[in-house]
């Protein structure tokens, strides 16, 4: 099974510049590795590369209910999305189902 991404963007208004803002909802499934999910800036709606993010959880699935997520940019070229459970980080199979909203910000 692979991650459901679906995304739409918008340019800011100036003075940002060449910023844009997308949203992705991303469907996860037990894909979830370690670390985070890698993905690409094309997949959350950005041309180049992503500078900040936030994660909004829309619904929950299985037994690890999501209660946050960050966007982590530390590389802006590969982000990574982190989820977590109360206890620490999510269990790759437990949330498959789950739909989480990505507001990211970058080129």
């Amino acid at each position: 099974m692979s991650l459901t991404i679906t995304t739409s963007f918008q340019t800011l208004p100036p003075p940002l510049g060449n910023e844009y803002v997308s949203q992705a909802s991303i469907t996860l499934d037990s894909s979830y590795a370690a670390g985070g999910i890698a993905l690409t800036p094309a997949q959350l709606g950005q041309k180049v590369s992503c500078s900040f993010g936030l994660v909004n959880l829309r619904t929950a699935a299985g037994s690890g209910t999501i209660v946050n997520g960050v966007l982590d940019c530390s590389t802006p070229t590969a982000p990574k999305l982190k989820l977590n459970t109360a206890t620490g980080e999510i269990a790759a199979a437990s949330n498959s189902g789950a739909i989480v909203d990505v507001i990211c910000w970058g080129q």
